[in-house]
């Protein structure tokens, strides 16, 4: 197993125990280094919803998706699926 595919399951399993906005950073980068590009935006979704202001969320979506923050808030925005979170 590779790094990125260690650090998901390490990461997933923490969010899914600890939703918080920097794990869900931390999470998003690595899906999105692994080219699971919606599932990082789907993750970063919801970690904008647990804390919108958190800086390391903040520096994440800034770099990779900067689209996210001029999306209606997840629960306003009924398509999207944040899978097991």
């Amino acid at each position: 197993m590779g790094e990125l595919e260690s650090a998901y399951e390490f990461l997933s399993d923490a969010f899914k125990l600890e939703p918080n906005a920097e794990i869900g950073a931390h999470l998003g980068k690595v899906l999105w280094d692994m080219g699971e590009n919606e599932a990082a935006r789907a993750i970063w979704r919801r970690s904008i919803e647990l804390n919108r202001d958190d800086q390391t969320l903040r520096d994440t979506i800034d770099k990779n998706a900067p689209e996210l923050w001029d999306e209606p808030p997840v629960s306003e925005n009924s398509g999207v699926d944040t899978g097991d979170y």
